[in-house]
């Protein structure tokens, strides 16, 4: 299978932007935390190395936005699955599917993190290419043509394994003229989501983590389970519907060396699951009006707050995956007429 690039991978104008994702430069200052001899990989003189100006405000700049020179992906795909709708259990089914991904030449970023981390003790050009200093040495600019960034545009580059299993249940349950209980439950584990940013440098597995290189939060396990009572008598239909979020760990404390920046943060490690609970009603008054109410996030729990230079959003500091409103309450009604 071919995939053919969007119009916002091509497209998207190149702006050079600040970045809480690469904080400083550790080539900088009178007192460099990195070893000088790496200092020339990354586009500097011997004799800039050691007065480079640090990034301001905790910064460094990147390059973002499209690149028109982008090939098509390839993939290809397997997958194998079962129903099961057995005899002594009347009104269930249970499906059951495993499914592998192997993406070739994928669009994305180097992540820009692992530039800078693999280009002063490889020396890879591969790397050290996307490593573009300013005439003083330093890490941010506000220009493409003055330099000063790290490229994280798009390229063909990267190549992925994900496999996983999903599944899907049904069970109703008859109660004879207090309606029915249905239960319908939609869940999805992720055992690999391995990505190799460069041919030939090795691979990082996300399945289970979050952070910076990951990009987001990628539980292992995450599913949506519903209980719907249908009470035919008074033409009600109430919903219940728990949806959760397993738990992750940040990349960078892991032991590879392409997620890890040898720093171990104790005090976001760890972003532990979290389960939101929706209630809702449909009541048919008659053929022509139907009323609906529910409250989402029926408890009102807070998405994880994590910081800014983790999830390299520069605000809010929550992931879109969890619930950032709190609780919603919502009416409404649909009139035939």
């Amino acid at each position: 299978m071919r995939c053919v690039p969007n119009i916002i991978e091509l497209y998207s104008p190149q702006t050079v932007t600040n970045t809480s994702v690469v904080s400083s430069d550790p080539w900088a200052g009178l007192n460099p935390t990195a070893p000088l001899s790496q200092c020339a990989h990354t586009g500097v003189s011997q004799a800039q190395c050691g007065h480079i100006p640090q990034c301001p405000a905790s910064q460094c700049a990147t390059l973002l936005g499209g690149n028109p020179t982008l090939k098509p992906e390839t993939a290809d795909t397997a997958s194998i699955g079962v129903t099961l709708t057995p005899s002594f259990i009347t009104d269930f089914q249970l499906s059951v599917d495993y499914y592998r991904i192997l993406i070739k030449q994928e669009v994305g970023t180097v992540p820009i993190s692992t530039s800078l981390q693999q280009c002063p003790t490889t020396g890879d050009p591969a790397f050290c290419s996307l490593v573009v200093r300013a005439r003083t040495g330093a890490l941010f600019g506000t220009t493409i043509a003055g330099g000063g960034y790290i490229i994280g545009t798009n390229i063909n580059v990267a190549e992925a394994d994900q496999r996983g299993v999903d599944l899907q249940g049904a069970y109703r349950l008859g109660m004879g003229r207090a309606g029915s209980l249905t239960f319908t439950l939609n869940g999805s584990y992720t055992s690999v989501a391995s990505t190799s940013p460069l041919p030939g440098f090795g691979s990082y597995d996300c399945a289970g983590l979050y952070g910076a290189t990951c990009g987001s939060v990628f539980p292992k396990w995450r599913s949506n389970l519903r209980a719907l009572w249908e009470a035919p008598r008074i033409n009600v239909l109430f919903s219940a519907q728990w949806r959760y979020i397993g738990s992750t760990e940040l990349d960078s404390n892991t032991s590879n060396p392409l997620l890890s920046n040898g720093v171990y943060n104790t005090l976001n490690a760890r972003v532990g699951s979290v389960s939101y609970l929706d209630l809702s009603a449909i009541w048919t008054v008659n053929k022509i009006l139907e009323l609906r109410a529910g409250v989402n996030n029926v408890l009102d729990r807070d998405p994880p707050v994590i910081p800014a230079e983790i999830t390299g959003t520069g605000s809010g500091n929550v992931y879109a995956n969890y619930d950032t409103l709190g609780r919603e309450v919502f009416v409404g009604f649909t009139a035939r007429l």
